[in-house]
């Protein structure tokens, strides 16, 4: 696993991206969809991702990501970091008053 840095755009082109983020992810994809989740963007039309020891550089045009589907990690992507805070050990992502919360558990 690596750091990433992840840039989305909803309208491309544009001069800016409408949003970013740092994920500590295996792919880049992983990334791209992490980051798509977490600000709730079913589709974009640009991503731009690079690996923090760029090398890595990975473009994509036109992702979708379903997001009314319940999303349950594999043991490899339990520990997420995103913009360089630890998020947890992230059971799954599940569907409360009509938005993803992250559900963590704490292990003693």
């Amino acid at each position: 696993m690596r750091w990433f840095e992840v840039a989305l755009w909803r309208r491309w082109p544009s001069l800016f991206p409408d949003c970013t983020a740092r994920v500590w992810a295996w792919d880049a994809f992983s990334a791209v969809e992490y980051t798509m989740r977490r600000y709730r963007l079913a589709l974009v039309d640009y991503a731009s991702v690079y690996a923090e020891d760029h090398a890595l550089i990975y473009r994509a045009h036109k992702i979708a990501v379903p997001l009314e589907e319940e999303l349950l990690l594999t043991a490899a992507e339990e520990m997420v970091c995103v913009d360089g805070f630890v998020v947890g050990n992230v059971a799954r992502l599940m569907k409360r008053d009509e938005r993803m919360e992250e559900v963590e558990w704490v292990s003693d």
